[in-house]
């Protein structure tokens, strides 16, 4: 079965056939325009990793972290990188690793 139909074909349909293409590609021209939302692929400033690959995320996404502990979430506030702990009975400790990484954990 094909997907698309010449002007001629729908022409032919009878009116309420021809209502409900429209109807339907209304429809469809709505959930893409959902999906990319949902995936990012308009404007972003945040993406994750899967592979070798950056996937966008929609534009000021928040990013947690669930921990055997707690969480932790991460998200862009104006100019800088804003991280949040939500821990239970343990603290949370920022440990310099080398010159631009550091490690986040509950301690």
């Amino acid at each position: 079965m094909r997907g698309k139909f010449s002007t001629e074909e729908i022409i032919k349909l009878p009116k309420w056939a021809r209502n409900k293409i429209i109807a339907l590609q209304s429809d469809l021209q709505y959930y893409q325009n959902k999906i990319e939302d949902i995936l990012g692929e308009h404007e972003t400033n945040t993406f994750f990793r899967l592979g070798t690959t950056d996937q966008p995320l929609p534009l000021d996404s928040r990013i947690k972290f669930k921990l055997k502990d707690g969480n932790i979430e991460c998200f862009l506030e104006n100019d800088h990188l804003e991280i949040l702990a939500n821990y239970y009975e343990k603290d949370f400790v920022i440990l310099p690793k080398i010159e631009n990484v550091i490690i986040l954990k509950f301690a």
